[in-house]
């Protein structure tokens, strides 16, 4: 059996399928970024 990761996307491609929770309850997903810049930063203290 193979498993295939993805690790990146490379300048051009489509970002893969993605939901954060929003603060106010609803979702953020891709459609709502696209055609913008966006920087996603994921911080964590263990």
């Amino acid at each position: 059996m193979t498993t295939t990761v993805r690790t990146g996307v490379h300048l051009g491609e489509q970002s893969p399928d993605w939901s954060l929770p929003r603060l106010d309850g609803g979702e953020l997903g891709p459609g709502a970024v696209r055609g913008t810049r966006t920087l996603f930063f994921f911080w964590a203290s263990w």
